[in-house]
């Protein structure tokens, strides 16, 4: 959404990351396109709508997407503070391509504002984020505060069993809930792959159109290395088709969260005038405005039933003054 409010130098430096050799059009249609494949429902649809065919493709196309389970919400928020003006072309574009909700607010009121902004979050994550931002970063300088919020539940096509406790091989060493499962081989079409000092499993979703992938490295303490070589062929060879066969399965509950400052992860992929004086944001609002701030939070739970996870990106602008036991730290991908 920013990088189609976005002109000159601004928008070339996003589009290089974004949509390589294509028009801004283009990519526009591109992301419009999935947000509203994946535009925001009511988690209790999504359980209620599981089909009872599963299919054994690992994926799904756009087109038959709308027939399967959707696993994934994605919602866009565009707060605005109620004393600067919107460029109706791109107040159309954002509630036409993106399904975005535009609110105006009064950043005067901080707390008010921050209790709206974090309900909406809350809403559209089904409670797993409850706060992205607090009343200590809005001030009178603050624009607007643009939200991406997406929701991923999933149910495994076959539920774990038998919650137990294992010693789990970290530093220090703990305790921690494990779940289990003993594939058959003619009853359990899952997914297994090897290579140079790893080890992946796939491991269905209902509806087979996700699949969650964890990569358990052979060294005890071989993840760092494992995720400095984890590039596009490594996650292809992972995901290519490989019955488990028979196999026993210990994996741990896993529920974590993250905040990630994407700044300076931006600035290193080339994206750094949006977040100077020279941010040329004209296409979006009149007069002149730059990135404050770009936080990404991310929450994911893993347990016997499946996996729900949410992740939320805040950007802030203001204006311009065999046996197989995942027993240790592991890589995985949904």
């Amino acid at each position: 959404m920013i990088f189609a409010g976005s002109k000159g130098k601004t928008a070339e430096q996003i589009a290089t990351v974004i949509g390589k050799n294509k028009t801004e059009k283009e990519s526009v249609e591109y992301y419009s396109e999935f947000v509203k494949r994946h535009a925001s429902i009511e988690v209790e649809d999504v359980v209620s709508k599981i089909p009872r065919n599963r299919k054994r493709a690992h994926s799904s196309s756009a087109a038959s997407a709308a027939t399967e389970t959707r696993n994934v919400n994605v919602a866009n928020g565009f707060f605005i503070d109620h004393k600067i003006d919107l460029v109706p072309s791109y107040e159309k574009l954002v509630m036409e391509e993106f399904d975005g909700k535009i609110q105006s607010i009064n950043f005067d009121k901080s707390a008010a504002a921050v209790k709206e902004i974090n309900k909406f979050v809350a809403e559209k994550t089904n409670k797993m984020i409850k706060k992205i931002i607090t009343s200590e970063e809005i001030s009178s300088q603050t624009s607007v505060i643009l939200i991406n919020a997406i929701h991923f539940i999933g149910f495994w096509e076959k539920p774990f069993k038998n919650r137990k406790t294992h010693a789990f091989n970290s530093n220090p060493s703990r305790i921690i809930p494990m779940m289990s499962k003993e594939l058959k081989a003619k009853e359990d079409d899952w997914n297994f792959q090897r290579g140079d000092g790893w080890a992946c499993l796939g491991i269905p979703y209902k509806s087979r159109k996700a699949w969650l992938y964890i990569v358990l490295p052979y060294e005890e303490n071989g993840l760092d290395s494992l995720i400095k070589k984890f590039d596009l062929s490594l996650v292809e060879k992972c995901t290519e088709r490989r019955k488990t066969g028979k196999m026993e399965i210990i994996i741990s509950i896993i529920s974590i969260s993250s905040t990630i400052d994407l700044e300076k992860h931006l600035k290193a992929l080339g994206i750094e005038d949006v977040f100077s004086d020279r941010a040329d944001l004209t296409g979006m609002l009149k007069g002149t405005h730059r990135i404050e701030k770009a936080i990404h939070k991310a929450v994911i739970k893993i347990d016997e039933k499946g996996t729900e996870a949410s992740a939320v990106t805040k950007t802030v602008m203001v204006a311009r003054s065999g046996q197989h036991y995942f027993m240790q730290p592991i890589h995985f991908c949904i």
